[in-house]
């Protein structure tokens, strides 16, 4: 999708969030984008007039839901991503503002399973350029082996939520080189192998390798299609 400014129309709306207005090339349309005042993400209206929206969470799938980070959860967390209950009570603000910042932090939703309504997960989206074109899923989680099937349900209704509810052009994610597993998991969903970095990182004692994956959105469609 070609976001290019034209220089010749825009969009003037309000912030769903805080209510300033905005204004933004008509090739903004449909596409997630920063407020100015408040940065906090929205969805640019297709026209002059109509309002803007928020990012449309919850994200419903068949066994799970992606959802803001709850003060709850933090219980949750400590089964597989933090150890101490200050570190999971005091990340879970700063999840809370669907916001990308000056540095192009990531915002995390919730993995949820449905029939427990326990969170089993936490999903990165990590922003690549200015304007908001490109992504970066990273998915931390429980052992697969005790919820088969999780991930890929998790990774297709992301890449769902990239390409059809905020237009953007392209998605990538990475794993361990060695992780044959993960590499079959992404080449399921139509994933790319575009680079691999051998031994970039040195972490207890090894230099390990990382392979880069990505999808391009005219490929999404047409595996959608196919």
């Amino acid at each position: 999708m070609d976001r290019e400014p034209t220089g010749e129309d825009f969009i003037d709306f309000k912030c769903p969030h805080c209510g300033s207005l905005n204004s933004f090339s008509t090739s903004a349309a449909n596409c997630v984008h920063e407020c100015i005042n408040c940065l906090d993400l929205l969805i640019v209206p297709a026209q002059d007039g109509e309002a803007a929206r928020k990012l449309p969470f919850p994200i419903e799938a068949p066994r799970l839901r992606l959802r803001p980070f709850e003060p709850t959860d933090w219980q949750d967390l400590l089964e597989f991503q933090f150890e101490d209950e200050d570190e999971a009570t005091g990340w879970i603000p700063t999840t809370s503002t669907i916001r990308t910042g000056d540095m192009r932090g990531p915002f995390y939703l919730a993995v949820e399973l449905l029939e427990t309504n326990k969170v089993v997960g936490s999903l990165g989206f990590t922003f690549l350029d200015p304007e908001l074109n490109q992504v970066e899923l990273s998915l931390t989680s429980k052992t697969p082996a005790s919820l088969p099937g999780l991930e890929l349900e998790v990774f297709e209704a992301a890449l769902d939520f990239c390409f059809q509810e905020m237009n953007l052009h392209r998605v990538i994610t990475r794993c361990g080189a060695d992780d044959s597993e993960q590499r079959e998991l992404f080449k399921s969903l139509g994933m790319r192998q575009e680079a691999e970095f051998r031994k970039h990182q040195h972490i207890g004692g090894q230099w390990l390798s990382t392979a880069y994956f990505a999808i391009l959105e005219e490929e999404y469609f047409s595996e959608q299609s196919s």
